[in-house]
């Protein structure tokens, strides 16, 4: 999965998300990638504007609070630091005593570098949630045979009716575009009278 991604932050984001899905689905795992996207592009902006400057502080802090509403919040944190330390970039999260926010601290210097560690965490987001939802879709689909399997039941019953029905309004979309050459009616019916007689 390095290859994958470049890096192991890709190999954590699905296995969080594999981790998600198992417990609560699909859909969930599909959320919280949203919601992590959505935190890391809020975060690459907090980064790049920070203002502390005018403080005349030579640190900078990131409000992690998008994060800690995110399922799995201790991977996310996980999953960033890692992220930076392979950039180079010194940090270290500060969890306020009261209140309970955790504050992402790094130098005022590495304000663009972070901004651009959180961009390139915020592509791996994408590529990991398509990873891992397509194996947990395989997976659903893998318990589903098997539960055909122990019933006795055909295995094409596992494909739900909604799949059915596109694969059939797909083929007839390419059939009436001409992409797809059908015998001819008539022939087809003159061979079954054939073959019952």
């Amino acid at each position: 999965m390095h290859d994958d991604f470049g890096d192991d932050a890709g190999e954590k984001m699905v296995d969080w998300m594999m981790k998600i899905g198992q417990e609560r689905g699909r859909a969930a795992a599909v959320a919280a990638a949203s919601q992590l996207k959505d935190a890391l592009k809020n975060a690459r902006g907090q980064a790049a504007g920070s203002d502390e400057v005018k403080n005349g502080s030579e640190w900078a802090k990131l409000d992690m609070v998008e994060f800690q509403a995110i399922e799995g919040w201790p991977e996310l944190r996980e999953l960033v630091s890692d992220k930076l330390k392979a950039d180079g970039i010194e940090h270290e999260y500060f969890d306020e005593p009261q209140g309970g926010k955790t504050y992402l601290v790094f130098r005022l210097a590495d304000a663009g570098r972070v901004a651009g560690s959180l961009e390139q965490l915020e592509g791996i987001a994408d590529a990991a949630r398509d990873k891992a939802a397509a194996q947990l879709e395989r997976m659903e689909h893998d318990r589903e045979q098997d539960k055909c399997r122990v019933k006795g039941r055909d295995l094409r019953d596992t494909e739900r009716l909604k799949d059915k029905a596109m694969i059939a309004l797909k083929a007839s979309g390419a059939v009436e575009r001409g992409e797809v050459k059908v015998a001819d009616r008539v022939q087809t019916q003159d061979m079954q009278q054939v073959r019952t007689r």
